[in-house]
């Protein structure tokens, strides 16, 4: 059942994270505060936090 319950989390989270990286905009947290990043305003930061997320997400589906 666990494996179920992050298979179905790191589903859920490779597809924010296409959606994020679609749209152009996408919600950090960095411990207890979080900001939206825009792809337009802060590019590189941008595309380090997709590739965390997508780097999560295969974590999730594939290690855990």
């Amino acid at each position: 059942m666990k494996w179920f319950v992050k298979a179905i989390l790191g589903v859920v989270l490779a597809l924010y994270t296409a959606y994020a990286a679609f749209r152009g905009e996408v919600y950090a947290r960095a411990r207890w505060s979080g900001r939206t990043i825009e792809r337009a305003e802060e590019p590189h930061y941008f595309w380090v936090v997709i590739a965390i997320y997508f780097a999560l997400s295969v974590a999730l589906l594939t290690v855990f």
